[in-house]
């Protein structure tokens, strides 16, 4: 089964990955991302979770400066990896600017492929729309090169700020590796609704993450501050996460992306740990639920 699709229908459970983003928040993780990642693999393996998002580049978005870190120990992942049976769903995170070279990805991307990850994470802010729709599929295609699928995601701080402005990118890219990141919090504060869902096939997800937040939105200045460390735990916020829950393909798998303020001078461990049980939680509500109405 590729990870980022959604799991065997007939499965009522949903496996879980642990995305890095969850356990940033508060003091420097480590010394370089390599040492992070590897970091957020125990937390992970420790927590429960089959899977992990990691984080191979440094983090960027607007007025970031894009940059790679040193090069990662690859050997010494996959010996975390195989030691703790942890799958890498997909990595973090490619922003395609205006100031965006896709050949600069090429180095990252190899990492990626060689420490197993089934795609990477892709978000775009380039008000020209030309740029940015032939800078998207040349990265689809340097993607494709190295196996990797392409998970676009869409935030209502970007230029692609919403799940109809997502499937038209990738529709006029043409890319046949992308597809969907569908994450609860920006698909809300895009003004998403649940019948939003519908008209989406299960092979467009390549990966659902999933979180809480209060209902109402910050105003839109906050937003990027609110996704990296403003958010809640699955079903300890606001957001009608059960009807979000209830419009996904059954059995899919769920990546927690939630990094909360309140846990954020707790321990990588530890944040790992309450991510994976609230969202164990949740979704034991969601079967009892499921349960009652049959």
């Amino acid at each position: 089964m590729n990870p980022l699709s959604p799991a065997n229908p007939l499965s009522p459970a949903n496996p879980l990955s642990l995305c890095q983003l969850t356990v940033e928040t508060g003091a420097s993780m480590g010394a370089s991302v390599g040492d992070d990642l590897l970091r957020t693999i125990t937390a992970a393996a420790k927590a429960g979770f089959s899977a992990v998002v990691p984080r191979i580049r440094p983090a960027s978005g607007p007025g970031v400066a894009p940059r790679d870190d040193q090069p990662l120990d690859v050997k010494a992942i996959r010996r975390r990896l195989d030691d703790t049976g942890l799958a890498v769903v997909s990595v973090l995170s490619y922003w395609i600017t205006a100031e965006t070279d896709p050949a600069a990805f090429r180095a990252s991307m190899d990492a990626a492929a060689e420490i197993g990850a089934t795609g990477v994470q892709i978000v775009c802010h380039d008000p020209d729309e030309g740029r940015l729709a032939e800078n998207f599929t040349t990265t689809c295609a340097i993607a494709e090169a190295r196996g990797l699928r392409v998970a676009l995601e869409f935030m209502a701080y970007t230029t692609v700020h919403s799940l109809e402005a997502a499937r038209r990118l990738i529709a006029r890219s043409g890319a046949r590796n992308a597809g969907l990141c569908l994450d609860a919090l920006h698909f809300y504060r895009a003004g998403g609704i649940a019948a939003d869902l519908a008209m989406l096939e299960p092979q467009e997800l390549f990966l659902v993450q999933i979180c809480d937040a209060a209902r109402q939105a910050p105003p839109l200045a906050a937003l990027r501050q609110e996704a990296r460390g403003g958010r809640f735990y699955p079903g300890e916020g606001e957001l009608p996460l059960d009807e979000f829950f209830a419009a996904l393909p059954p059995g899919c798998l769920l990546d927690v992306e939630a990094p909360c303020a309140a846990d954020a001078a707790l321990s990588i461990d530890e944040k790992a740990a309450n991510a994976a049980r609230a969202t164990r939680a949740f979704l034991a509500r969601q079967e009892k639920g499921q349960q009652t109405r049959r």
